[in-house]
């Protein structure tokens, strides 16, 4: 990620209860060295049902929490994740929410993006990119299981804020 005064930064994951996900700012004169110590942002939230791993959610002792991506709109920073597993119709997009690119950050309780049934489920693994207008679109993988449990597609769909700033 690239903020608006150039500075560099670069998020990871880990995955499962305890891992969680990672950021660290880079040097901007040679992006492959880091500046200072890698900050844990967030980490799996049971409590987030749709974090949980299987087809419907229900292994709440574990998730594999992944595929980050950072996305800054109206002066906040949005770190969004997937969780649940690329494999199942649960997989989704979550988002946290900050000021700075490596937080502190608040989570919003519901997915950004979830479909368990039908053509497009299993939306996850994707990013916010800046549109026309002013307008945000959410793009993401999408389940397709013809040829192997894995095969994805990719989706896009129109972001809308709430006037708290939620998507």
């Amino acid at each position: 990620f690239t903020d608006d005064d150039g500075r560099l930064y670069a998020y990871w994951h880990f995955g499962g209860e305890g891992d969680g996900i990672f950021g660290i700012e880079l040097n901007a004169a040679n992006p492959v060295q880091g500046i200072g110590k890698p900050v844990k942002l967030f980490d799996f939230v049971p409590e987030n049902t749709f974090e949980c791993s299987g087809e419907f959610n229900e292994h709440s002792d574990y998730a594999w929490v992944e595929g980050e991506s950072m996305f800054k709109h109206n002066g906040e920073y949005y770190l969004q994740y997937s969780a649940g597993g690329t494999q199942y119709r649960s997989y989704a997009i979550g988002v946290y929410r900050g000021k700075s690119p490596l937080g502190p950050f608040i989570g919003q309780k519901t997915p950004v993006a979830k479909n368990i049934s039908g053509r497009v489920c299993g939306t996850g693994h994707g990013c916010w990119a800046p549109g026309p207008d002013g307008s945000v679109w959410q793009f993401y993988t999408v389940l397709n299981r013809r040829i192997h449990i894995f095969e994805r597609r990719i989706g896009m769909d129109k972001v809308d804020f709430d006037t708290e700033g939620n998507a």
